[in-house]
């Protein structure tokens, strides 16, 4: 009786652990998205992309995001001021499994993008431009 306790436990575990992952993917999805729409508003707004994130706060988005269950920031920006890039490498098992899905690094193999496996575990939101970087 005692091990078919322990071993139900064992599977309840499991699969709360993988709703949790999830669960932190689903909101980097979401941040991400929120960020694509601030930046936009600033470009209509001042002509160019931000130099750094923080300069959306608080007109544009009410903070930075922060890493689902704390911890550090885990986006990645980059802008020239004509084009930029977010991204996070912390994904945790909703993987980018195709060049067409729309948090993919890359939206083509070539340059940076080589293969699906090497972008699966990182989502990016981009402008027309940085593409590849």
């Amino acid at each position: 009786m005692v091990a078919i306790i322990g071993i139900l436990t064992a599977i309840l575990v499991a699969n709360y652990n993988q709703a949790r992952q999830n669960s932190r993917d689903k909101i980097r999805k979401s941040e991400l998205k929120e960020l694509q729409l601030s930046l936009e508003l600033y470009k209509a707004q001042n002509s160019s992309y931000p130099a750094n994130l923080s300069l959306l706060v608080p007109t544009f988005i009410a903070s930075v995001p922060t890493e689902p269950g704390g911890g550090n920031v885990p986006y990645t920006y980059t802008s020239n001021g004509s084009s930029y890039k977010a991204l996070t490498d912390k994904v945790e098992s909703l993987y980018i499994t195709s060049f067409d899905d729309e948090f993919a690094k890359c939206p083509r193999q070539g340059a940076n993008c080589t293969s699906v496996s090497a972008i699966q575990n990182v989502y990016a939101v981009y402008s027309s431009g940085a593409e590849d970087w």
